[in-house]
């Protein structure tokens, strides 16, 4: 007679929702992640599997995601709206660039209030996955490509930044992800921001030297000749962008910190009221 109390054979079976301890302890290969999706029969929605070994990713992308999605970043796994970016000075910037371009003017309607506050809400619902790079397209993948028509995000905002001279063309690698989720045949949606250059000089502009100075010099506080020397340069974006070449990540997180959420009158850089974002 068979004993209830062992198991009936080699294969374990974990169910969760949201656990991202468990997921990070699993190698992907082991993976099945119920997605939602609109449903076939009707005008609402259904969860279908969507096994990660199915989405074909090479041996070594399925390596490198079991050493990226650790305990935090498995989050990766459970989201139906991303905000891919490069590292963390993106990822703190974000939400207070978000307050400021997506919440409602004091002034407007109720009606554009509220949309304003839907949208907000819908930022702050996305997960933020930092890449560590500019290795976006394992992550695109993971979320964008379909298996049996189903795939797990439902919309990505990926930023990043081109990284070449002005004037200069953009570089191909931002023409290749944008085509990424068409030639996969993906239902979700896609949304690709590239920044001028880098973060740093994007940032910059008249009404920002002060929050931005204020920023640097707490980062390095006998630095003061150095944001000078900006002032005084032809091109001050350039300059300041200068200024972070070899940064290290306790300048990189400081200063973005100081710059996002401690200055009020820090102001969004070249950013509408209708963007992306939103």
């Amino acid at each position: 007679m068979t004993d209830p109390s062992q198991p009936a054979g080699h294969l374990q079976v974990l169910v969760t929702t949201h656990s991202p301890i468990l997921s990070a302890a699993a190698s992907v290969e082991d993976l099945i992640v119920m997605a939602r999706c609109p449903a076939q029969l009707s005008t609402g929605w259904q969860a279908r599997p969507l096994p990660v070994p199915r989405l074909e990713l090479k041996k070594h992308r399925m390596r490198h995601l079991d050493r990226y999605l650790d305990a935090t970043k498995s989050a990766l796994l459970f989201l139906s709206r991303a905000v891919l970016v490069e590292g963390i000075s993106e990822l703190l910037l974000l939400p207070a660039l978000a307050q400021r371009v997506l919440a409602p003017e004091q002034q407007e309607d109720p009606d554009k209030r509220q949309r304003a506050f839907e949208a907000l809400e819908r930022f702050f619902g996305a997960t933020r996955v930092i890449v560590d790079g500019v290795g976006f397209e394992v992550y695109l993948r993971v979320l964008m490509a379909p298996v049996d028509g189903v795939c797990l995000a439902r919309r990505v905002a990926l930023i990043t930044d081109t990284d070449v001279p002005p004037g200069a063309e953009e570089p191909r690698r931002l023409g290749t992800l944008r085509s990424l989720p068409q030639r996969w045949g993906s239902p979700g949606r896609l949304e690709l921001c590239a920044a001028p250059r880098t973060l740093e000089p994007a940032l910059w502009s008249a009404e920002n030297t002060e929050a931005l100075r204020a920023a640097f010099l707490q980062c390095a506080p006998r630095s003061d000749k150095r944001w000078q020397q900006v002032l005084a340069a032809p091109n001050p974006a350039v300059t300041f962008g200068e200024l972070f070449v070899g940064k290290d990540s306790r300048t990189l997180v400081a200063g973005a910190r100081r710059t996002g959420e401690g200055n009020q009158d820090f102001q969004r850089p070249g950013l509408p009221r209708n963007s992306p974002m939103s």
